[in-house]
């Protein structure tokens, strides 16, 4: 983009002054001037850039799976450069190319969601004037010795009294009570 600009600076120097090409297009004469002796060279940044570029570009041909955190590790450990997490993003954006992220597994329920397949009927009208009127079941977790087990129980509203409960080790179990 500035380097479209210093050309179109250099384009009107004969019409108009440097100074006033350089204030209108917000650069510097200086950088201007770097610019005409560089001769379309690549200055010290561009020329890093560059480099970071071919090994980024390279470590992702050969590990696509890879992410900007791992590969900024993999240019440490294999080239010896340390680079910033947002430095080596910029170099895959500016390449076009990304790592894979894994999906994140569904949860049982979301959080403030009403049910899918039932209706709220109690809107939150947790009392009961006689018994077996408003019944109301939930699910827990729970892990024990790295294995999970679900707990489902029946409450009566009314007295609170559990009706019944049951504790399996799988969920398909305890979904068809």
């Amino acid at each position: 983009m500035i380097r479209e600009m210093y050309a179109e600076i250099q384009k009107q120097t004969d019409k108009h002054s440097v100074s006033e090409l350089c204030e209108i297009y917000g650069v510097s004469r200086s950088g201007y001037y770097k610019w005409l002796k560089r001769a379309g060279q690549l200055n010290r940044y561009e020329k890093t850039h560059k480099i970071l570029d071919s090994y980024v570009l390279d470590i992702h041909s050969h590990h696509p799976m890879m992410g900007y955190r791992q590969i900024r590790d993999k240019l440490y450990l294999e080239f010896g450069w340390i680079v910033s997490d947002p430095t080596v993003w910029k170099s895959m954006k500016r390449l076009r190319i990304h790592g894979y992220t894994r999906r994140r597994k569904a949860t049982a329920t979301g959080t403030n969601l009403e049910h899918i397949r039932y209706a709220n009927v109690l809107n939150r009208k947790f009392k009961a004037e006689k018994p077996m009127q408003k019944i109301v079941t939930d699910v827990t977790y729970i892990k024990h010795n790295g294995k999970w087990y679900y707990l489902a129980g029946y409450l009566d509203l009314f007295n609170n009294e559990i009706l019944e409960w049951e504790l399996s080790d799988t969920f398909l179990t305890i979904s068809s009570l």
